[in-house]
């Protein structure tokens, strides 16, 4: 593979700020895990720093943000985040779906469990598998840290807008009553505001039988541009248990971080040797890390698996990983 046309995942820095706000423009309405402000986005830029920083103390309140960088251009493509669910100060609320009484009602759920979050692929880039690196490799990461054993993950999915870029769930059961449009809502909550909408909602039951037949379709529905991601989480292993977002009612997928399928597949390697990008021409391709995680790296690559049990890499990912003879990576096919 020519190291040209590379995409490398790594932590995120101040410099990606303007490829960053792009992306988080591109995203479109109702990811509120990428606002459309550059003040918060650096804000969060800061915070995934300073936990990169501070991983060796097995940090409660974190972030961890990744960019997706095109070597040829040094293009940020892509973006995908792993964050702490639920704060002393901001506990974690969803949307409890109650079929057989036909309510839903706010909980507090998903407490410190690790969030998969802010994933974002630029449109000219949905190929190559740059897709299933970015969201993969957050869990490549989690599997070098001991901080992330055993914790139950969650990834909350963007819930369906229609073709006006309107929720019919918030428009139909709180736009009325909250005088608030759901890109208010929305702005709200990216701005660090989610208790204001927890405190709106209160804990009355909310009775869903008075819905339209149109809004109960989509309960824990994702909106289009979500359908691919959501597929991936659950062949990943995640699962939908009926919990969902308070403002677009999104569904919250989880499973144990154990019995997802790239953390039982990955396997770790000792590097043999460097060869030729020519001689892996047909042979499997694998996401590949390099266990370093304060400067964590990865990228999709052929690899050659010897005997010895130790592998040999393409020049190429040499380069793009950092990696040297004899250090161990971390390796899970695609």
């Amino acid at each position: 593979m020519d190291y040209n046309e590379l995409a490398v995942i790594r932590p995120i820095s101040k410099d990606d700020l303007t490829g960053f706000y792009q992306l988080a423009l591109s995203a479109g309405i109702g990811m509120t895990s990428l606002p459309k402000d550059n003040d918060l986005l650096l804000n969060k830029i800061n915070v995934s720093l300073e936990s990169f920083n501070n991983i060796s103390k097995n940090i409660d309140d974190y972030l961890f943000l990744f960019v997706l960088e095109h070597i040829k251009d040094k293009k940020i493509i892509g973006c995908s985040g792993i964050v702490n669910v639920g704060t002393e100060l901001e506990p974690a609320y969803y949307l409890k779906l109650d079929i057989n009484n036909s309510n839903m009602k706010l909980v507090n759920h998903y407490q410190g469990a690790a969030e998969l979050c802010s994933l974002y692929l630029s449109k000219d880039f949905r190929k190559n598998n740059n897709g299933k690196l970015l969201s993969r490799s957050r869990l490549l990461f989690m599997q070098i840290n001991d901080m992330f054993k055993n914790k139950k993950v969650i990834a909350e999915m963007r819930g369906y807008f229609d073709e006006n870029n309107e929720s019919p769930f918030w428009n139909e059961v709180f736009s009325q009553k909250f005088n608030m449009t759901v890109r208010e809502a929305i702005e709200t909550r990216a701005n660090g505001h989610k208790q204001k909408i927890i405190d709106m909602m209160g804990f009355e039951p909310i009775d869903i039988s008075n819905m339209s037949e149109r809004t109960k379709k989509i309960l824990g529905q994702v909106h289009s541009s979500t359908k691919a991601a959501r597929g991936l989480l659950e062949r990943e292993g995640l699962h939908f248990n009926n919990y969902v977002d308070l403002i677009d009612s999104g569904p919250a997928l989880e499973a144990n971080i154990r019995e997802l399928i790239t953390i039982k597949d990955t396997k770790n390697y000792q590097i043999q040797g460097f060869s030729e990008n020519s001689n892996f021409k047909g042979k499997n391709k694998f996401i590949i890390c390099n266990n370093e995680p304060v400067n964590f790296r990865a990228c999709i690559s052929e690899v050659i698996i010897n005997d010895n049990n130790k592998i040999e890499l393409p020049e190429s990912v040499k380069y793009a990983l950092n990696l040297e003879n004899n250090k161990a990576v971390s390796i899970v096919e695609l």
